[in-house]
């Protein structure tokens, strides 16, 4: 695995054994494990649970409640959105963290100021580029960095759309 340089987008679990980074883009697989984290992004944050995880959170807010994800699911944090999450138990989960400039490479007809978080997000089409990204990272294959890489451009483009797709069955339903 790539060693995270200074310059590249910091993941809150930066202590993660699995982990890659690019220029402008980090991802992270986060074991079944206790956790608390407080941060707010200077990055987007795209996560995919691949267990269940109950605790307690908080986005954009300082008012915790408990929470309940369900297994293969997609949440989307944009950069600047406060964060806080609990868990006594965790679970198995993938943490993307893209800087601006990887959004607009890997999505360029997205506008960014779209961006808007989303959790438990049922996203199948997801969830088969996050268990290709997490067998990817796990692996040490020839080649390994450019297909990590190339899932990551794909995890970013699918997350954009379920952001997309949430707007739009929101304005569909008012």
């Amino acid at each position: 695995m790539s060693a995270m340089p200074s310059t590249v987008p910091s993941i809150p679990h930066a202590h993660a054994a699995v982990r890659f980074a690019t220029a402008d883009c980090s991802v992270a697989l986060l074991p079944a494990a206790a956790y608390e984290v407080h941060y707010n992004p200077a990055h987007h944050v795209i996560g995919f649970t691949f267990e269940r995880q109950q605790g307690i959170g908080a986005f954009a807010s300082d008012r915790r409640r408990p929470y309940c994800a369900d297994p293969w699911r997609l949440a989307v944090t944009p950069m600047g959105c406060d964060v806080y999450s609990s868990s006594l138990t965790g679970g198995e989960y993938l943490a993307l963290c893209v800087a601006p400039t990887a959004l607009a490479r890997f999505a360029p007809e997205f506008d960014e100021s779209r961006l808007r978080q989303l959790t438990n997000r049922a996203a199948p089409a997801f969830t088969s580029v996050a268990m290709a990204l997490r067998r990817r990272l796990m692996s040490r294959e020839v080649g390994g960095a450019l297909a990590i890489e190339m899932s990551i451009a794909e995890a970013v483009a699918l997350a954009v759309e379920q952001v997309d797709a949430r707007r739009h069955q929101a304005c569909s339903t008012a």
